[in-house]
């Protein structure tokens, strides 16, 4: 096989594999609140779901790396892939069985495997092709991630009307519809990940394994690529908490009556604007680099998140589904700018950089707390601080302009 064939089956698959973690992720926020009434427990309890998924983002990542760099890629990518589509099976199943319990098990076991996927799947996207073209790939992979997370609501709200005529509890059966399609899909994933990887394996033996030397030290002593790490936790939790804060603003008392149910619409709507907002960057700006889109999608998110303290929350409820064009541009970015200025240490990098998803859980609980001490509407403070602080790395800070290790 050609290698240039070689680069665009593998990355095409990749991406496969990248909508596969945009449906596995906006799920899991999303059935937050169909979990609580499933079980009759508060929304606090039933928050713990999402906090069992990301949480083993800092357990399971630098272990990854090492069987990385033990058994190579593809092996490790492959066997993740499997156990992503059997426990995300099982979590479907425990919701069906309305076993809590087994669904908190499943869930921990599915994070760490998500987590192990996408250790191994970013670090093989860059790998797939020329090395100047690492960050338009990435790009392109983070499209199809969004096109998931577009998916996954659009999946619940077909379900939400499919339901009734399947039995009584609509609830419980949209969500076990929702979750079997994707749980066909991962299966079906897994498959042709298989198929892929075996011409992968026989293309170039130099794919099969990472390269670089596994010393964490030289990454944990470079300035740049720590703060892109920081730039990177607020940037993938503030994507995950600002689609949870869409529901919240469409929930919100003064307003439920008037909007009831539009909630499905909005969330929609969010990952809408971000698929589309990175498949026109992925289609036109193959000449804009990262720090500049950075840029203009932070300060995107300091002018809406602005408008928020000062308008009504009816006002709010019209421009929140907006702040998904700022995050079109800034986590497939940031992720970029991370690889790039990890040298040639890729699987280290793709373990370090995994673990700031843990940002998806820790940002919206931070933002539920101020929602109880301050109100909905002004909680948009902590946003629009993180939105600020981006912006400020990218422009001012020393350490952003070194030049990177890989273009």
């Amino acid at each position: 096989m050609k290698p240039n064939a070689f680069s665009v089956s593998s990355l095409n698959a990749l991406s496969l594999a990248s909508l596969a973690w945009g449906l596995l992720t906006v799920y899991i926020v999303t059935v937050a609140p169909y979990i609580a009434n499933i079980f009759d427990i508060s929304l606090s309890a039933a928050l713990t779901v999402s906090l069992l998924y990301f949480s083993p983002r800092l357990l399971v990542s630098i272990p990854t790396a090492r069987l990385i760099r033990a058994f190579g890629y593809l092996v490790v990518h492959r066997l993740s892939t499997l156990l992503v589509a059997f426990f995300f099976g099982l979590f479907v199943f425990s919701i069906a069985i309305e076993q809590f319990w087994l669904l908190l098990c499943s869930t921990f076991f599915l994070g760490s495997a998500a987590c192990a996927c996408q250790v191994v799947g970013f670090p093989l996207i860059s790998l797939t092709g020329d090395s100047t073209k690492s960050t338009q790939r990435q790009r392109y992979a983070s499209a199809w991630n969004g096109l998931g997370n577009v998916i996954a609501p659009l999946l619940i709200g077909a379900s939400i009307w499919i339901a009734p005529i399947v039995g009584s509890d609509s609830i419980l059966i949209s969500t076990v519809i929702a979750g079997g399609l994707i749980t066909s899909y991962m299966v079906v994933l897994f498959i042709i990940s298989c198929q892929t990887e075996f011409s992968i394996q026989r293309s170039d033996a130099s794919y099969t394994s990472p390269q670089g030397n596994n010393n964490y030290r030289q990454l944990l002593t470079n300035g740049g690529f720590l703060l892109s790490l920081v730039m990177l936790l607020f940037g993938w939790g503030l994507e995950s908490g600002m689609g949870t804060m869409v529901v919240a603003v469409f929930q919100d008392e003064s307003i439920a009556n008037r909007l009831l149910g539009y909630e499905v619409i909005a969330t929609s709507l969010y990952w809408v604007f971000i698929f589309f907002g990175r498949l026109f960057i992925s289609r036109f700006g193959k000449n804009w680099s990262a720090e500049s889109v950075i840029s203009l999608f932070s300060m995107m998110g300091i002018v809406i998140t602005s408008l928020f303290l000062v308008l009504e929350l009816p006002f709010i409820a019209l421009l929140v589904t907006l702040l998904g064009l700022c995050h079109a541009g800034l986590y497939p970015n940031l992720y970029a700018l991370s690889l790039n200025k990890s040298g040639p240490h890729l699987s280290q990098a793709g373990a370090l950089i995994t673990m700031c998803s843990i940002g998806n859980a820790i940002i919206p609980l931070s933002q539920s707390f101020l929602v109880e001490a301050i109100g909905l509407k002004f909680s948009f403070v902590l946003p629009l601080t993180l939105y600020t602080s981006i912006f400020f790395f990218i422009n001012y800070s020393n350490l952003t302009k070194e030049r990177p290790l890989i273009t």
